[in-house]
């Protein structure tokens, strides 16, 4: 079993094995798009993330974290939830599911969007001086990454049916 965690619940509800008890709903009480804002908020009660954490990590096998790659608050909070799971449970798998918006996009979200993967990048290590895989497990805080191409959809039903699609 996995614990899953969003910013949007609803987003999550869609998932087949979602209950409110495997799941983290993150209120970021907005963020107006700014990661840099989500991770002052996040570095500000990360005592209280630690704590929650603490409790409910030791009766899962794996966090999967699923969040845009434009926006402020799920992208802002992949680095330091990956962080502090990492720092709890070495061993816990982390797994992102991200998406990326349409080339199309207004600025905003493809520079928030290459600021996710500047964190993304930061998290995996230095993959450059591993010398196996096993260290490459070692090195890197995240075990998997799937990104859904966000160009192609029609609207949220058709995201959330995707994910839940890729997830099962």
């Amino acid at each position: 079993d996995g614990l899953y965690i969003n910013s949007n619940v609803r987003e999550m509800s869609k998932l087949n094995h979602y209950t409110k008890f495997n799941s983290l709903a993150i209120d970021g009480g907005g963020t107006g798009r700014s990661p840099k804002k989500c991770k002052e908020q996040l570095k500000a009660s990360k005592s209280k993330l630690i704590n929650h954490f603490n409790n409910v990590l030791p009766n899962y096998d794996y966090v999967t974290i699923i969040s845009s790659s434009d926006g402020g608050w799920g992208n802002g909070s992949i680095f330091i939830l990956a962080n502090i799971i990492k720092q709890l449970n070495s061993d816990m798998p982390v797994n992102l599911v991200i998406t990326i918006p349409p080339i199309t996009s207004r600025r905003l979200s493809l520079e928030n969007t290459l600021s996710l993967w500047e964190d993304i990048l930061k998290l995996q290590g230095d993959m450059d001086n591993c010398n196996s895989e096993e260290e490459r497990r070692e090195v890197s805080k995240i075990n998997s990454l799937i990104c859904i191409d966000n160009d192609k959809m029609k609207n949220e039903s058709e995201f959330n049916t995707k994910v839940a699609k890729l997830l099962l």
